[in-house]
């Protein structure tokens, strides 16, 4: 970047290379032919998906992804090929299609010079492994404490705010997420994250609930080394706004076509780094069926809003108590219920009869379970007043057979099975990310569906904040932003 972000040409040191048309198919080795037969293939299933009505995000960016690690051929004569396999590795510098969107979202400029930087920062074997190349700069964000890197949002956090600290530094984000299990939830969208150092690195810069660290306020502070290791679990960008009166970040946008005022940069760079992993996808499309947001595997799961109740009460681990009381639990309650009522009233659901009455449901995840049952007990006490015995009408859901579990925080030996505990866990963010609106606690878990979500601005009130304007505020960024279907 700054002049720097041109892709590299490809490596001459590959072997004998043909031209696009298809000419010379003979002189190929047959690594090569493989290689482009692949493509052809590739490129074949994303026109199928697209012509049968089967895309979807991850189809399309798992295919996209490795159609972009593909070192692009080039014509190149015989003789050059014989000198360069005599004396070089079978590498080449990888040539990329630079998307324009992440997550169904359009890209911005700068962040697409920033994949197209990263990408030029790579080498692509012949059998397709991808590594860095041996001059380029990485920081690399890393939990391999079993204690100190935070909960999910916590960590979410922290790879988001060294995304941007490596923008600032011209390296590579990379990402080693190894306690208390390696991280499989999320895979790499754009940015191959995973892949392994080039170099040791050469020092560890600790930022953890560090607010005034010099490398948070000023990444340029950072050392010059080749490798840099970052612990962190923070994103700065809160209500003072500093990553986006960041200096260095400042001068990276004004060279790389601006900074949109309406751009979310934290939504941005999440989808730009990640992608929900085939097993999280199907675990919350489980999860919603298990808790009657959807009632049958080829029913469409209907809009419902989001409750995140931080209790801090876990019961696999010890945490300070947040909102636990019987007075949060009213506050979370009343809350959605007003919210509940509110989106009735501007987005109508079309029909009549019992249908024109219908209130969109509730989505209730806890790190408590008796707060779920407390609220669901709420719900049915409600109905009971209102002589309301169809079990259909029920607003309240929540999956039942979770184990709840904190990531850093949990111990395996007060837990039945911690790994199914941790996939409930990201299946719960996700169904929050998926709410059309949010009642939140204060918590990092609650702040993530907020950031990451493609409906921005967001629908959220937090729950000790739910005023008549606050709630008028949420229920007009919602009509703004399309009201949901009830079908």
């Amino acid at each position: 970047m700054n002049g720097k972000n041109e892709l590299a040409e490809p490596n001459t040191a590959t072997s004998s290379r043909m031209h696009h048309e298809g000419r010379n198919v003979e002189a190929l080795p047959p690594t090569k032919w493989l290689m482009l037969r692949r493509n052809h293939i590739l490129a074949f299933l994303i026109v199928f998906v697209v012509l049968t009505g089967l895309w979807d995000f991850s189809t399309s960016e798992r295919l996209g992804l490795m159609l972009l690690i593909q070192p692009e051929m080039q014509p190149q004569t015989k003789a050059m090929s014989t000198a360069n396999e005599a004396s070089s590795p079978k590498t080449s510098s990888a040539t990329y299609t630079v998307p324009t969107t992440a997550h169904k979202k359009p890209l911005p400029i700068w962040m697409q010079d920033y994949v197209k930087f990263y990408h030029s920062q790579l080498n692509v074997s012949a059998a397709g492994e991808i590594t860095l190349k041996p001059n380029a700069k990485y920081l690399q964000w890393s939990c391999r404490r079993s204690r100190g890197c935070g909960g999910i949002g916590d960590r979410l956090n922290g790879i988001v705010q060294g995304l941007y600290m490596a923008i600032c530094t011209d390296r590579v984000l990379l990402v080693d997420w190894a306690s208390p299990t390696p991280l499989t939830a999320l895979q790499p969208a754009l940015l191959p994250w995973n892949v392994r150092q080039n170099v040791a690195p050469a020092s560890i810069i600790r930022t953890v609930d560090n607010h005034k660290s010099p490398y948070l306020l000023d990444p340029t502070q950072l050392p010059i080394d080749q490798g840099l290791v970052l612990w962190n679990n923070l994103w700065r960008d809160t209500k003072g706004s500093f990553v986006r009166n960041t200096t260095c970040l400042e001068k990276y946008w004004s060279e790389h076509g601006g900074l949109d005022a309406t751009t979310q940069i934290y939504q941005t760079a999440f989808w730009t780094l990640f992608q929900w992993s085939p097993i999280i996808v199907q675990h919350t499309e489980n999860l919603k069926r298990r808790a009657g947001l959807s009632q049958t595997p080829s029913l469409r799961t209907r809009p419902y809003i989001g409750v995140h109740v931080r209790t801090g009460k876990g019961a696999s681990w010890d945490d300070p108590v947040r909102h636990s009381g019987e007075s949060d639990l009213r506050q979370f309650y009343q809350c959605a219920r007003v919210l509940q009522q509110g989106i009735h009233e501007i987005c109508p659901p079309l029909g009549s009869g019992k249908k024109s009455l219908q209130l969109l449901n509730v989505y209730v995840a806890s790190d408590n379970l008796q707060a779920k049952e407390t609220l669901q007990q709420w719900d049915m006490e409600d109905l009971r007043r209102r002589n309301d015995t169809n079990p259909v009408t029920r607003a309240f859901h929540f999956a039942s057979n979770l184990e709840v579990m904190h990531i850093d925080r949990s111990t395996p030996d007060r837990m039945q099975d911690p790994a199914a505990a941790e996939l409930d866990a990201w299946a719960e963010l996700s169904t929050l990310i998926d709410a059309v609106c949010l009642v939140t606690s204060r918590s990092q878990f609650s702040n993530i569906p907020m950031w990451v979500s493609t409906h921005q601005p967001r629908c959220s009130v937090r729950f000790d904040h739910c005023s008549a304007e606050d709630v008028a505020i949420a229920l007009q960024v919602l009509k703004d932003n399309g009201c949901p279907s009830y079908e």
